[in-house]
């Protein structure tokens, strides 16, 4: 029967999930009612497979109306986050439920992937998830081996804008003074602290980007294709120039990436070259960087864009 097959019943969950947040949008036009309504209906509704009050369940309804709601409208969608922040930050209150959120937005926006870096930067200004989490999900998601592979350059807009953010924050907080007054161990603490979470972002890329050479260059090893067998010869070499455009791709990003934020680079060089070891091409790479990033120029850095 229809529906009964694998995945029939994740395929008729997901209707019905569709067809309640449907339903939800309309309810919530009404703007003077729309917070008591979605109250209502994240508490009252739920699928038979599902426990009541799931939160995956609660967190795919809201997003799904948020989303709907703000298709033709980013100023209307962000105006339903922060009208409704207080309540998506207590369902998105853990690292998995951040990463679910983003991967929602992502297979949303599949078509207009420019909206998604949109809706991601929305999403870190209202704290809804945050810097380390969004550069997590873009180093993963972003290069996936589903179909053609591509790392493509909305995943890379992501990394950079929340690496950019956690810059800022920790820049800010080194710009006061930690010792006018009483606060000046808490201030202290909290540079410590954004100190560490920049530094994690900043190796957290480089290690993903000496993997990602690794795993290209360690394809199509043994797979030759056998002699005669003209198809799956040219087949191998369309897949080997593939992997060799791919390759000088996040090669181009790693570089970037590496020029965009040079006063860290000369900061955490040393153990940037530790995580890449493993890899020569960013081994050289990561050289060649700190041969090109001039003092004055990390300098000119350190003032944040208006």
């Amino acid at each position: 029967e229809e529906g009964k097959g694998p995945g029939g019943k994740a395929d008729e969950e997901k209707v019905k999930v569709t067809e309640l947040a449907l339903d939800l949008i309309d309810l919530i036009e009404d703007k003077d009612r729309r917070a008591a309504v979605v109250s209502h209906w994240l508490d009252k509704n739920a699928l038979p497979s599902v426990e009541p009050g799931d939160p995956c369940f609660r967190l795919n309804l809201f997003f799904a109306c948020l989303l709907q709601s703000g298709r033709k409208s980013p100023t209307h969608f962000v105006s339903l986050l922060a009208r409704h922040r207080d309540e998506i930050k207590t369902l998105v209150n853990s690292p998995k439920m951040a990463m679910r959120v983003m991967q929602l937005c992502a297979e949303f926006h599949r078509e207009d992937e420019s909206r998604l870096v949109t809706v991601v930067g929305k999403l870190l200004n209202f704290a809804i998830i945050h810097p380390t989490q969004a550069v997590k999900w873009a180093l993963g998601e972003g290069y996936s081996k589903e179909g053609r592979r591509r790392w493509s350059f909305v995943y890379y807009e992501i990394l950079r804008n929340a690496t950019l953010r956690t810059i800022q924050r920790r820049r800010m907080i080194a710009s006061k003074d930690l010792g006018i007054d009483d606060n000046g161990k808490q201030r202290s603490g909290l540079l410590r602290f954004a100190e560490r979470q920049e530094k994690n972002i900043i190796l957290q890329a480089f290690k993903r980007f000496a993997e990602m050479l690794t795993e290209l260059e360690g394809e199509g090893e043994g797979n030759e294709a056998a002699d005669g067998d003209d198809d799956a010869e040219k087949s191998s070499e369309h897949e080997a120039l593939a992997r060799k455009e791919e390759r000088r791709h996040v090669l181009g990003r790693m570089r970037e990436y590496g020029r965009r934020f040079p006063t860290e680079f000369k900061r955490y060089f040393s153990a940037i070259q530790d995580v890449v070891a493993a890899n020569p091409t960013a081994v050289e790479e990561v050289a060649r960087l700190a041969k090109l990033i001039r003092p004055q120029s990390a300098d000119d850095n350190n003032v944040d864009p208006s």
